[in-house]
């Protein structure tokens, strides 16, 4: 079977970001499908020949990759941004259709932009479409306060409903996406779950030590926290940055570990200064996949954090993922199905708003960590998570049966 892959934020555990695609579109290669996955150069950097070269072809275990040189970091103004997801819009809408037909076109979004040249494609050479969900989008920008035309976002959710209309399958990465899109009328037989992952292979090596972080939690053996991902708006760090100053008063001993870039980490590292919580708060640039694990590994707990605003709850963050396939306890500050199964399995912390009784329970919660096993994390990660199971689940529930469809 023939599949074209469309997903603008496309990378390999070797660089910065979340490897999704990569381990499906492997997987899709090693049953012997051949996949064409167009990307951007955002998070998949590949040398560009020329200024005038728009695209640049590349084979990674066995992926034929069409990687579009379009810039886009967090760091980038809105505006920016906007001009990226148009940009990368139009030229994968003109690229797509020179190549040639295939079986099924599997668009992931954000953006929602994504979805533009995925109908386009789909309509001209009659292929059914199976549409990923990420983010609950428009949803996000609009509560947030970030889309205020009226005339745009009616229709933008007209938009969004049409291509739940025209996509054979839609395939959603957690139960609250799941309950979003039947509220919006979505027909229950057409949506598919299938969460981020845990890549329980890649954890395998024995990693007891990191020198990094040996040096960072020094000779008062602070327990260390870490998050990684980025520094944006929604993901909120500031509430890390008070509970650190909370637990400073409190006179604990940890220090977080944030790793990470994006658009508010300038803002981040002056308020660290400011409270003088250097000592406690620390940065460290993106990394790749590959040169994460070891610190993951070496930590006492993992951290996921958002805005408090109900929408985002819904979110398969690649943290919480990591966190598991780590064997390491987890650590969050919302509501949702992520803090339902924390709390069910017990293997991490569930925090709130309320700063000094959040970094009093965080601190509880740390000197009695050992209580909470690797194994049992583990068992959670295998039972549920597991990157060969649910890559089964997509190709029988989504893949397979939309490619035998007729449009």
């Amino acid at each position: 079977m023939n599949i074209i892959y469309l997903h603008q934020y496309f990378t390999t555990p070797e660089h910065f970001g979340g490897v999704r695609s990569y381990q499906f579109a492997k997987r899709l290669v090693e049953e012997g499908h051949q996949v064409d996955l167009i990307t951007s150069s955002a998070f998949f950097p590949v040398p560009r020949k020329s200024r005038f070269q728009w695209v640049s072809r590349q084979e990674v275990d066995g992926i034929k990759i069409h990687a579009i040189h379009v810039e886009y970091n967090n760091g980038m103004s809105y505006l920016r941004r906007i001009y990226a997801f148009i940009l990368f819009m139009l030229v994968s809408t003109f690229y797509s259709l020179t190549l040639p037909r295939c079986n099924v076109l599997y668009a992931s979004s954000t953006p929602l932009t994504i979805a533009i040249p995925a109908l386009i494609y789909c309509q001209i050479k009659r292929v059914p479409l199976v549409f990923e969900v990420r983010d609950l989008w428009p949803d996000i920008p609009v509560t947030l306060g970030i889309l205020r035309s009226k005339t745009l976002i009616k229709g933008l959710y007209w938009f969004e409903r049409h291509i739940y209309r025209f996509s054979k399958k839609v395939v959603v990465l957690s139960t609250g996406m799941l309950d979003e899109l039947l509220k919006k009328d979505v027909p229950r037989d057409k949506i598919v779950v299938v969460p981020n992952a845990c890549d329980l292979q890649d954890f395998t090596a024995d990693i007891s030590t990191n020198e990094k972080l040996n040096v960072i939690r020094g000779e008062s053996n602070s327990r260390i926290c870490i998050y990684a991902g980025t520094f944006g708006y929604v993901n909120n760090l500031e509430y890390l940055i008070d509970l650190a100053e909370q637990i400073k008063y409190q006179g604990g001993n940890v220090k977080f570990l944030l790793i990470g870039d994006g658009i508010e980490k300038p803002k981040l590292q002056a308020l660290v200064r400011d409270k003088e919580l250097g000592c406690h708060v620390l940065f460290m640039p993106a990394i790749s996949k590959a040169r994460l694990i070891p610190f993951l590994k070496a930590a006492d707990a993992c951290l996921s954090i958002v805005r408090d605003v109900p929408v985002l709850y819904n979110n398969s963050a690649n943290k919480f993922f990591d966190s598991l396939a780590a064997g390491k306890p987890i650590i969050i500050n919302h509501g949702g199905w992520q803090a339902k199964i924390i709390e069910e399995n017990e293997i991490g912390l569930v925090l709130g708003p309320d700063m000094k009784k959040s970094a009093h329970r965080l601190l509880g919660f740390l000197d009695q960590i050992e209580t909470i096993s690797a194994e049992r994390i583990l068992a959670v990660a295998r039972k549920n998570y597991s990157r060969d199971g649910l890559f089964e689940r997509l190709w029988k529930e989504a893949i397979y049966p939309s490619a035998l469809l007729e449009l």
